[in-house]
């Protein structure tokens, strides 16, 4: 998130011509671009990342840098894994509308069949993976459950919450 910076007598925030070279930096490349678009509404790991655009770690990891420092894109860490999503765009970004228009073409594109299928591939493993984890964990989740909250007390009503999602879009 970008911070309230100084301004100049214009109302330019110090450091807006490095931040705008940092942008087109970052949007003057089609891998960037397609990594945009693959985060338009999900987060995914560098490993997943490689996976669905085909290329090595080491040439993600220097796009993501560059997305970074360009305020596209943000980290969030799950264990030992890192997962990347788009910014949220906050109303003191010196160039929110430049990004915006971009978030707003780039999700116009459509994704290629392979990356469908590669995403619908992951989404399948994760589902297993937390079907695994709860499988292998549950008694211990109904022991400690207790300790947090009766589940009379939440269990309609997280059903409720999570049949009002309905089917995930893209």
């Amino acid at each position: 998130m970008q911070t309230a910076l100084a301004t100049n007598s214009a109302g330019v925030p110090a450091g807006a011509l490095e931040s705008l070279t940092d942008l087109n930096k970052a949007l003057g490349d089609s891998i960037r671009l397609q990594i945009l678009r693959l985060l338009k509404s999900e987060s995914f790991g560098v490993l997943e990342l490689c996976r669905i655009l085909g290329i090595r770690q080491s040439a993600l990891s220097h796009h993501l840098k560059i997305l970074s420092n360009a305020q596209l894109v943000s980290t969030r860490r799950e264990g030992n894994s890192i997962f990347y999503r788009r910014v949220f765009l906050s109303d003191d970004d010196y160039y929110r509308e430049i990004k915006e228009s971009v978030f707003d073409q780039v999700d116009l594109l459509p994704l290629a069949g392979s990356a469908e299928k590669k995403i619908s591939q992951i989404q399948l493993e994760r589902a297993q993976q937390s079907l695994s984890f709860f499988n292998k964990n549950a008694d211990k989740f109904k022991e400690q459950q207790g300790l947090i909250v009766a589940h009379d007390d939440y269990g309609s009503i997280l059903h409720d919450v999570i049949d009002s999602f309905g089917p995930f879009k893209r």
